[in-house]
C-alpha cells in the first residue's frame, strides 16, 4: 500500500514524523510538502494531481482543519475517488 502525507509549511511536520516511525510493514510512504500556504486550495491543486500522477497513492493524508479538508474532498472529486 502507498500512504501519501500532505503536510502545509512545517506546522504539520511532527505528524508526518510520526506516522513514519510507525510500523506500515509493507507500506511505502511519501511525503508532499505545500510551502507556503496558499490562499485558497485552489492554487495547488493542479500540482497536487500532477504529483499523484507521478506517485500515485493508495491513501493521501491531508493535515487536520478547514484547508486539510477542502484539499482532501476536492483532490478526490478530481482523482474520482474518495475523501
Amino acid at each position: 500500500m502507498n500512504i501519501v502525507i500532505v503536510t502545509i509549511n512545517q506546522d504539520h511536520a511532527a505528524i508526518a514524523s510520526w506516522l513514519a516511525a510507525q510500523d506500515f510493514s509493507g507500506c511505502t510512504l511519501a511525503h508532499w510538502q505545500i510551502e507556503p500556504q496558499p490562499m485558497v486550495a485552489e492554487q495547488v491543486l493542479d500540482a497536487l494531481v500532477e504529483q499523484w500522477q507521478r506517485t500515485p497513492a493508495d491513501v493521501v493524508l491531508f493535515p487536520p482543519g478547514a484547508f486539510g479538508d477542502e484539499l482532501s474532498t476536492r483532490l478526490a472529486w478530481r482523482l474520482h475517488g474518495a475523501s
